[in-house]
């Protein structure tokens, strides 16, 4: 999977631009998309199920593998970090969202803890509720950690499945 020949193949420049330009793009816009759907799911409809990753990535993973011409290991990565990237506009849509202000969301920049707790939010979550021990809300959570986990699988064998 991680050969060091592949490292060693020749990146084009614009297929590298390319992907980090759609990927970057698709990546807010997914994200901007997943946190509407993740309020519309949590606030209004009362249900604690993490849909809108699969839709960050749908959109990067559909788009990053129609953009570059000469395959290279470093793109399957990057859609990676671009699912980060959309996880994190996710977080922002949805707390903009709660809070219909957006001095709330810049305020929440400036706090380190912010960013971690977009990536490692839903094991985060796991943990506090074993401690609980609510077996509804147990099952809830592992159910949302493992569609993290298979949203990112996904995202990347998009990407590296055209080869």
């Amino acid at each position: 999977m991680f050969k060091l020949n592949n490292w060693k193949a020749k990146i084009y420049w614009d297929d590298l631009k390319s992907v980090l330009i759609n990927g970057i793009l698709f990546a807010l816009v997914g994200g901007a998309l997943a946190g509407l759907l993740d309020y519309l799911l949590a606030e209004v409809l009362g249900s604690w199920l993490v849909f809108g990753i699969f839709i960050i990535s749908a959109l990067v993973g559909r788009q990053v593998s129609k953009t570059y011409y000469n395959y290279h290991i470093l793109y399957p990565v990057l859609s990676i970090v671009f699912m980060f990237i959309g996880l994190f506009s996710s977080m922002f849509m949805y707390l903009g969202m709660l809070t219909r202000s957006l001095d709330f969301v810049i305020y929440l920049l400036g706090m380190p803890e912010t960013y971690l707790s977009f990536i490692i939010g839903p094991f985060y979550n796991l943990v506090l509720i074993i401690k609980s021990f609510d077996l509804f809300e147990l099952f809830m959570s592992i159910f949302n950690s493992i569609m993290y986990i298979s949203a990112f699988i996904t995202c990347y064998k998009m990407i590296k499945g055209r080869n």
